[in-house]
């Protein structure tokens, strides 16, 4: 069935474009895409957009592209039919031309580029006129930004369209209309008003853009690799703590999938989210420096070696100190067994002192435990587990984490995290990016383009 969808989408949006092609063929001069200056914006843009660079957001593989302050700047400075070739062809990048991805999925992207084009330039024609440019800046602002919106909004849509059929899920349980993407649109469509007013000094002037956009281009690499490193890097500290007890490999992996998504139905933001589930991820990485006769041990702890222990909390933030980023991380880390009372540890702080990652992993940390057993106690049921939650709720537990866990279905939740226990690294990368407006720009696509 999915198939059929697919293809019924790709048809719609190819006649979609054909429709586009003709009606701007019938209104617009086409003489004007062989001259020179559309050769030399066609080189312009496919210089901007060529070799995108590849990033996972959500779960997703996107593109980060400066192509759209080009793009942008033909929809304004040619007629829709001119611009909307140009923009067709000007997304091509080094994927299309290896062979990298479907030829279909080349063409898909093309007939795309044409509806959003043709959308943006005639919308923006509507508003603006005949008007110059310098006659109004704030009018030409906003003309910009409405052009802007309309082409995003086609551009996810479409997008969102053909994956959710491949995919086979609902339109809108991905669909990618966020707030970090949208104003990575926006912000390129001020600098492309830049670029409007200085080609009308001379057009050559435009190559002064290149040098700016492509050392864009090459730091936001950079940092996608840097985030890689550390990702790897933090991952590594995590299966290194289940090479060690290996009865519990993969316990922190559940809980900060289980922590997550408590997280999301408290309506915390992306970001929390994301320091959430690193921090679930990392949570024991203290127990690296307990000993082995203790991590191991096959019962009980006594008091001197339950103080030992309890020592992780500190030890597992501490490795994590150096990287001033990740402040919330270790915060969450350091507090994860804080009791609401007031009665854990390290600190004995209570009630909202706690950070909030912190109260909702040791919601989902217990939940864990308790059905995944430890080696000198067996697995407690779901229903057991939940009573113990219940009951302690309001002196171990943040009562709003415990309502919003049981909100969730916990037996669902455990026969999810059964069946899905693998590894979900990408949900780290944006909480380990060096700088928050590096984290802001990583998330922000110049063109968004299908896989």
């Amino acid at each position: 069935m999915y198939k059929i969808r697919v293809q019924a989408i790709r048809t719609a949006v190819h006649l979609g474009a054909l429709g586009c092609l003709g009606y701007l063929l019938v209104h617009y001069p086409l003489a004007p895409l062989f001259s020179w200056s559309a050769v030399f914006w066609l080189a312009l843009k496919l210089i901007a957009n060529y070799s995108v660079i590849r990033v996972n957001v959500g779960g997703t593989a996107n593109n980060i592209s400066v192509g759209f302050t080009v793009s942008a700047a033909l929809l304004v400075l040619f007629n829709p039919l001119i611009a909307t070739i140009l923009v067709a062809l000007g997304t091509l990048n080094e994927r299309d031309f290896r062979r990298l991805r479907p030829i279909w999925l080349t063409l898909y992207n093309r007939s795309m580029f044409v509806i959003c084009a043709t959308a943006a330039s005639l919308l923006f024609e509507s508003l603006h006129g005949a008007q110059d440019y310098s006659g109004s800046p704030g009018r030409f602002l906003a003309e910009m930004t409405a052009m802007t919106l309309v082409y995003f909004v086609c551009n996810t849509f479409l997008v969102r369209a053909i994956v959710a059929a491949m995919d086979d899920e609902p339109f809108f349980e991905h669909y990618p209309f966020k707030g970090d993407l949208l104003l990575g649109y926006l912000f390129q469509g001020v600098v492309a008003m830049i670029l409007v007013y200085v080609t009308r000094q001379s057009q050559i002037l435009a190559v002064l853009i290149v040098g700016p956009l492509w050392a864009i281009r090459f730091s936001l690499q950079k940092i996608v690799e840097l985030r890689d490193i550390n990702d790897q890097l933090v991952q590594s500290f995590a299966d290194a703590l289940d090479m060690r007890d290996r009865d519990t490999a993969g316990h922190t992996r559940r809980v900060a999938t289980l922590a997550r998504l408590i997280g999301a139905e408290l309506g915390l933001s992306r970001s929390e989210l994301d320091s959430i589930y690193a921090a679930g991820s990392l949570h024991d990485l203290g127990k690296i420096g307990i000993p082995d006769a203790i991590l191991l041990k096959r019962g009980p702890l006594d008091r001197s070696e339950w103080d030992e222990m309890k020592r992780h909390p500190v030890m597992g933030a501490a490795l994590l100190a150096p990287y001033k980023h990740l402040r919330y991380v270790t915060d969450i880390m350091r507090h994860h067994h804080e009791k609401f009372d007031g009665s854990g540890y390290p600190d004995g702080l209570t009630g909202r002192e706690i950070p909030v990652g912190a109260r909702v992993i040791c919601v989902a940390d217990t939940f864990m435990v308790i059905t995944d057993g430890r080696p000198y106690r067996r697995p407690r049921s779901v229903n057991e587990a939940v009573a113990e939650l219940e009951l302690c709720s309001g002196s171990q537990f943040d009562p709003e984490v415990v309502q919003a866990f049981l909100r969730l279905n916990p037996a669902a939740m455990r026969s999810l995290l059964n069946a899905g226990d693998v590894p979900d690294t990408q949900r780290i990368l944006r909480t380990i990016s060096p700088h928050p407006l590096w984290a802001w720009l990583v998330r922000s696509k110049g063109v968004f383009s299908l896989r």
